[in-house]
Formats: C-alpha cells, structure tokens, sequence
C-alpha cells in the first residue's frame, strides 16, 4: 500500500511539473507569483533544485504559484521535460524561447528569482539564497533566505526588505533585439505582456 501511495504522489507532483505555456504566468490571479530561471546545464542552478522544491511545497497553500524558466537560447522542449524529471521538480516549466519573461523580470543569470505581487508588480529580484560564497564554494551554513523572505513579506502585505539581490550563477545569453521583436506579437497572442517600466 506504501509502495502505491508513494508511486500516485510521485506521478502526480511530476504531471504538475512538465511545460506549460508562457500565457499561464498571470501573476494577477495568486498572491505571489515566483519565476525561477534555470538552465539545464548550470551546476549552481542544478544544485538549487531541492531548496527551490522545499519552498514550493512551504507556500503550495498560500495561493504562490512557482514556474520554472528556461530562457536559453536553443534550449529544446525535450531537454527541460528530461531535465525536470532528472532533478524531481514538482512544480510546472515555461520554455521562454522569445525571453519575454527574463526580460520583462530583468533576470541575467541562472539561477535567479522574480517574485511579482498579485498586480503584477515585481516586487523581488535575485539570489534565491547565499549557499554560494563564489563559484564551486558552498558555505556550510546558508544565513541569508532572500526569496523565502520576498514571498513571505508580499503574503503579509509588506515591502520586501531587499527587493535587488545579486544572484550568483551561469549568464542568460540573450538574443539580439531584432531577433526579440520579431517574437514579441506572438508572446502577445499568447498572454505575455511586455513592461511598461
């Protein structure tokens, strides 16, 4: 019995973690809305996924939805529903192809976090904590949660103490602004909204 209730928990978190379409961002319908930009090859980013996965399921009650975005260039579909399923995320991936959400939330690196408050306003940007000192230097103790305190000061109604964090990871190559305009009315068609800041 044991064996079958772990194997309908463990089916169900990962239908809950495969693709779903940029439109599904709509930070106006949940308290909190977290955008975590991963990268399938990045060791600090890979090294991130239980955390990221302990803090889904803390707030899972809370109205806070989590995604995960891939906003590599020439990242395919395939790689990031293999990587999900490599790591154990339990929560749902965007394949940002256009970058649309990078960079409407500004992010640069892998991994990096954008929390936007129920108007849509973001209202956290950066580190999801300080596990990492450097590059390959993981400090023993972590002592600074900054995404943990972003979502839990936008539950109580609060200004997130430090709203700009500098992440620490692998960079997001963006592509050239032409070749971003030109997916820019598709992203539209399909629910994604450019900043206006």
């Amino acid at each position: 019995m044991t064996h079958v209730l772990l194997f309908l928990v463990t089916a169900a978190a990962q239908a809950g973690a495969g693709l779903v379409a940029p439109a599904t961002f709509a930070p106006e319908q949940h308290q909190a809305t977290v955008l975590v930009f991963v990268a399938t090859e990045c060791p600090i980013a890979n090294a991130s996924a239980p955390t990221l996965m302990r803090l889904a399921a803390e707030f899972q009650d809370d109205d806070v939805a989590f995604f995960r975005v891939y906003a590599d260039i020439g990242v395919e579909p395939g790689e990031i529903e293999a990587h999900g399923r490599d790591y154990g995320f339990t929560f749902p991936a965007i394949h940002d192809a256009s970058q649309t959400l990078a960079r409407r939330a500004g992010a640069t690196r892998v991994p990096e976090a954008a929390v936007f408050d129920a108007a849509g306003e973001l209202v956290y940007r950066g580190r999801i904590d300080n596990a990492f000192a450097d590059f390959g230097k993981r400090r023993r103790h972590v002592t600074e949660h900054d995404l943990h305190d972003a979502i839990t000061a936008v539950l109580a109604g609060r200004p997130v103490a430090n709203p700009r964090t500098d992440a620490l990871g692998c960079f997001i190559a963006f592509k050239a602004p032409e070749d971003h305009a030109e997916h820019r009315d598709k992203e539209s068609e399909h629910g994604v909204h450019q900043s206006t800041n």
